[in-house]
This record gives C-alpha cells, structure tokens and sequence, in this order.
C-alpha cells in the first residue's frame, strides 16, 4: 500500500492512526499532513530515518529537495522546487514517480547531466513485491 500526502505524518505515528485521526478531524494531524505547522518538516530536517509503520511507502512533498528524491525510512520526499523551477531559478524540476516501482530505481541519484525541468522514474515494469524490507509491520497489541 501506498500513502500520498503533502507534508508528513506525525512523527511516531502508524499509518492506521493517522488516518483514523484525519478522518476525525484531528485538527494537528491534519496540520501535520497539510504542511500548516512548523513541526511538519521535522523528521526530514532532522534526518529521522524511521519510516511510518502499517504501510509500504509514503510519499510527501512540501519540503524542497533539489538534489532529487530522498527517502527517509519508508518515507521518500519528491518534492524537488519544481515551483522554482517555473520562475526561472536553475535549481527547481518537476519529479515525478510510478509508485509501485523498485526501491532502488526510485532512489537512484540524479543522472550527471544538465538539470532538466523533469525528473521522471518510471519502469516498464514492476516489482512482484516492490515494498520487500521496506514495510514496518505494528506490532500486535
């Protein structure tokens, strides 16, 4: 399974739990998931690699990555300034990922050639179980 949000998750918080909490209307949760509080670029700027338990992979924007996708646990940020990139600045591109693809191709660091507008991954084909060892299961309770 697959999460996209603009920002983040909570730190520390399963996927089912953050779900559960925006479908209630948890106002911090939702502040968290749509980038309007300061504590929603914390584990990126903090490098917290522990991911987000009870799904394979979430993928956020929200915080500029102009060196290309970074991933953080089970985590990986695409946001590469593409906005920047649409005002004329040499740094912002568009990055854009075929979510069921293997980790690694993902992952891979941008090619040495000149910055193009758009970074896209994508695989003719897909992984049988693209998520293999990078899943955190939660533990029963």
């Amino acid at each position: 399974m697959v999460g996209i949000i603009h920002a983040d998750v909570p730190y520390g918080m399963d996927w089912k739990t953050f779900t559960d909490k925006i479908r209630a209307g948890d106002e911090y949760v939702t502040a968290m998931a749509t980038g309007m509080c300061h504590e929603s670029r914390a584990r990126v700027q903090s490098d917290r690699i522990e991911g987000v338990p009870g799904i394979g992979r979430v993928y956020v924007g929200h915080t500029p990555q102009f060196g290309g996708i970074r991933r953080l646990g089970n985590v990986y940020y695409l946001d590469s300034g593409a906005v920047f990139g649409d005002i004329g600045k040499p740094y912002g591109h568009l990055t854009m990922v075929q979510p069921a693809m293997a980790t690694e191709e993902i992952i891979a660091p941008l090619a040495d050639r000149p910055l193009q507008l758009i970074d896209l991954r994508a695989s003719d084909t897909t992984p049988s179980n693209p998520f293999t060892n990078y899943c955190i299961d939660i533990p029963s309770m």
